[in-house]
């Protein structure tokens, strides 16, 4: 996280979009091989079946979580696109995945993972789909030298700007940015590219052999070069970025500005600076609560008059309560447990207390909730 590097941990479009590259590449580059396919047939169109058929196993054997199957529909979609002579890399591809994955897992709408991977391939997919004309004639008469320099050029830029779409709500869930993440990431894409995804790929070819170690050692090398590259880039001095807490009203105005820039069109994305500036105002303006409750309700944070954080549990829910000190400019090791507090009635059934002229009961338990009351 403090890299920038963490999105390569969760199985999404990266690691779908390069391992249906590396079959449909290999495959057609194998078909290319043998004449009397590559004449008679249409090749392109094979490998992108057998390209996806291969995301979608690759997808059973690892984790069907949200990134997962907005990136297997999307990239599906692409490859189906290519069976039928169709350039399917398009907002409107965006909103049919979007609403694929709301319908089967329509409260996913609310978390990080949702909202951060969707800003970012749909700020990505509007910046390159208005430039897509002039990048692919640049492409094009490229030679090896500048195309591996547009490859470097393209891995920073997709960075900084998946960066810039997913901050808001990196800092809005997790209050933290990364700031090196641009340096992270152009180090670090090459070797996932190239070593990790196609080794992994590999592997899982030569396991009905038994010989999935060759892959596995090859995958492993390359991790130890992206994770060497994380610990460096953590280690530099002010590497993340971890200011206050800030309100969902203004979360949600920054949301609708950039929701005016990329969906308007013409002089009428100037009117993103409304809610820009009622996102400021807002966030000035905020009074951050006292008493937070985690969505499983097994965790409960106080927070006193004088900034200290009281949890209900310090074995409970750690990374959430990682983000609640974070949140108010504490470290998490600075947090104390309710039973330390003299302001506070506890026993093994739970605790209560007084604040702000309002009692508060935390039950551990169903039955203490009739002596609570």
């Amino acid at each position: 996280r403090a890299s920038g590097l963490a999105h390569m941990i969760s199985i999404s479009g990266l690691h779908i979009g390069i391992v249906a590259a590396f079959i449909f590449f290999t495959v057609r580059f194998a078909m290319a091989l043998i004449p009397p396919l590559a004449l008679r047939l249409p090749i392109k169109k094979y490998a992108a079946v057998l390209a996806l058929l291969g995301i979608v196993a690759y997808a059973l054997i690892v984790e069907f979580s949200v990134p997962t199957w907005r990136s297997v529909i999307m990239t599906g979609i692409v490859l189906v696109a290519v069976m039928v002579d169709r350039v399917a890399i398009s907002l409107r591809l965006l909103a049919l995945a979007a609403a694929a994955v709301l319908v089967f897992v329509p409260d996913s709408l609310t978390g990080a993972s949702f909202q951060m991977s969707f800003a970012a391939v749909t700020a990505l997919v509007f910046f390159y789909e208005a430039g897509r004309d002039r990048l692919a004639v640049f492409y094009r008469e490229a030679g090896v030298l500048r195309k591996i320099i547009l490859y470097v050029a393209g891995v920073c830029l997709t960075t900084i700007i998946a960066t810039i779409a997913t901050a808001p709500f990196s800092l809005f869930h997790f209050q933290q940015l990364a700031i090196y993440s641009l340096i992270a990431n152009a180090f670090a894409m090459p070797p996932v590219t190239f070593v990790v995804m196609p080794a992994a790929v590999i592997s899982y070819l030569l396991m009905p052999f038994g010989l999935e170690y060759i892959g596995l050692y090859i995958m492993g090398e390359g991790i130890k070069i992206v994770a060497a590259i994380a610990r460096a880039v953590a280690d530099l001095p002010l590497s993340t970025w971890t200011p206050p807490v800030f309100p969902f009203s203004a979360f949600l105005c920054v949301v609708i500005a950039a929701l005016f820039v990329i969906l308007w069109q013409g002089k009428g994305r100037v009117a993103a600076i409304v809610p820009l500036v009622a996102a400021v105002v807002l966030t000035a303006t905020y009074t951050p609560p006292v008493l937070l409750v985690s969505e499983s309700g097994k965790l409960a944070a106080l927070r006193d008059d004088r900034g200290a954080l009281w949890l209900s549990s310090t074995r409970a829910e750690k990374f959430t309560a990682e983000i609640w000190a974070r949140s108010f400019g504490l470290l998490p090791e600075e947090t104390r447990k309710w039973s330390e507090n003299p302001a506070m009635a506890c026993d093994a059934e739970g605790c209560r207390t007084t604040l702000e002229g309002r009692r508060i009961a935390f039950s551990m338990a169903g039955f203490g909730q009739a002596e609570d009351c």
